[in-house]
């Protein structure tokens, strides 16, 4: 937390590698 408190410019664009992969992945089954 400290880090994101320390340097949000940087992960202000950077989205959540989680986030990204269940978008991901629900977009995989919404495909199918």
């Amino acid at each position: 937390m400290e880090v994101l408190l320390k340097e949000p410019s940087e992960h202000s664009h950077v989205p959540d590698p989680d986030r990204l992969h269940l978008i991901r992945l629900k977009n995989e089954i919404k495909s199918r």
